[in-house]
């Protein structure tokens, strides 16, 4: 059994929050575009349940699984300030086979304390569409305990050079 790590994180500056609610925002606004898509297929689904036993307990049901559905993962992520934040690296790359579908997973290590993240999801953003090695990326600890994380800066192969030269 792996045993948990121990991290503290920095308090958000006044600019990373503001950058954490824009990604915040824009999420929502993403999941709202979907519930809205996908809500005429709830409506025809409410409406056979009306034709079953139980018909109001069932779209009850139907109603509170749809919206958590589409919402949680926003609540548990972006609902309340965040704790800390930390900076860190790309480090390695996994892929991950489940029967037909497969999944990626980053280990992030965290030069200042030498420690790493394994096997978690980096978040791609707007400015930052794809995750690379040696990526520089921001893990803000939420309120529920969660890390997000997220790429704020490529890895620039030249300047690297530039810099050990």
């Amino acid at each position: 059994m792996k045993r948990k790590l121990k991290i503290d994180y920095f308090p958000l500056t006044e600019e990373e929050l503001r950058e954490y609610k824009t990604i915040a925002k824009r999420s929502l606004i993403i999941r709202c575009i979907f519930f809205i898509i996908f809500l005429p297929g709830y409506v025809a689904l409410s409406i056979e349940a009306l034709e079953l036993p139980f018909s109001y307990i069932r779209i009850i049901i139907y109603t509170i699984l749809y919206i958590v559905f589409f919402f949680i993962t926003y609540f548990i992520y972006f609902a309340f300030k965040p704790i800390g934040i930390r900076y860190g690296r790309i480090s390695k790359r996994t892929s991950y086979q489940y029967r037909y579908y497969g999944k990626i997973r980053y280990n992030v290590y965290l030069e200042d304390i030498h420690k790493s993240l394994t096997k978690v999801k980096v978040n791609i953003t707007k400015e930052h569409p794809v995750a690379r090695l040696k990526d520089k990326v921001k893990v803000i600890k939420t309120k529920f305990g969660l890390v997000y994380i997220y790429v704020y800066e490529y890895y620039d192969e030249e300047k690297q050079a530039e810099k050990d030269i």
